[in-house]
């Protein structure tokens, strides 16, 4: 009513706005900057912002991220107006899709935190989700090769559920990663990460649009093909992401061990005591 109307073209704008609302507040009431004094969560040798990209081979986990919103933003924009033509289904119809793929999505990342919280290194968790990733999205694309003329929408919707679920198993352990070895540079970097994945959508957007205008190649080939990219870099810096996740977990006991020390009278920091027994 009046200047806000809840439509088949205005909801898609409506609410990733509330979303964006929800996470300004969120951020702004419930998030704080970690304490000066802690150590630095790697060594001086990557202290400058760019090099660490490239030293802890964390620019990988950004290329996660992009192709993540890619695979996202390319089903979201193909189910409805397939959904429509196919199916037949109106507005409250396609909105319940997405909130039953909203709650998929929902349960991806909770058994990515339950297996994190069980032990399994965030590495496994995503060469879990990546491979998983990589044969649900090829199976979309199987289905899709004859669309937008031919399709069979239900296995569409199955398969596009699963690749969902998939990307959000894997993308709390890819952000957590990312986040060690970004150190005592998280603004900068965590702000190159968010860019990254918001640039995604436009491009989802676009190969979904051309899929939908009678080209489906350019869809059926780049979403697979990123995927088994993004699996690859994953597995040769795989070293270089478990050092990075390693000295960040390590300054983290430190520190924990400092505040200890400190919260004791006469308690001595680490490097204190063993300089004292040195001497």
């Amino acid at each position: 009513a009046g200047r806000f109307e809840l439509n088949a073209l205005t909801m898609a704008g409506y609410f990733p706005a509330i979303m964006s609302l929800v996470m300004l507040l969120g951020f702004w009431f419930g998030v704080e900057e970690p304490p000066a004094q802690e150590r630095p969560e790697v060594p001086p040798r990557r202290s400058e912002p760019v090099r660490r990209l490239t030293a802890t081979g964390a620019w990988c986990c950004i290329f996660n991220a992009f192709h993540t919103n890619v695979q996202i933003s390319a089903i979201d924009t193909v189910l409805a107006p397939l959904n429509y033509k196919f199916l037949g289904w109106n507005l409250l119809q396609n909105s319940l899709l997405f909130a039953v793929l909203a709650v998929v999505s929902f349960l991806g990342a909770i058994i990515g935190i339950m297996a994190n919280k069980r032990g399994l290194k965030p590495m496994y968790i995503i060469f879990f989700g990546l491979a998983i990733n990589i044969l649900t999205v090829s199976w979309a694309c199987v289905l899709l090769r004859n669309a937008p003329d031919e399709v069979n929408m239900w296995a569409v919707i199955i398969v596009g559920g699963l690749t969902i679920w998939a990307v959000l198993v894997y993308t709390g352990a890819n952000g957590g990663i990312y986040q060690q070895a970004c150190g005592d540079a998280q603004g900068l970097l965590g702000a190159i990460y968010t860019v990254a994945f918001a640039g995604g959508r436009p491009v989802g957007a676009m190969l979904g649009g051309e899929l939908l205008g009678g080209n489906n190649t350019a869809l059926c080939s780049v979403l697979p093909t990123c995927a088994a990219v993004a699996l690859l870099l994953q597995f040769g810096l795989r070293g270089r992401l478990q050092r990075a996740e390693d000295e960040a977990l390590m300054s983290h006991q430190l520190n924990e061990q400092d505040c200890s020390n400190d919260s004791v009278p006469g308690g001595q920091r680490p490097m204190e005591s063993l300089a004292e027994s040195v001497s």
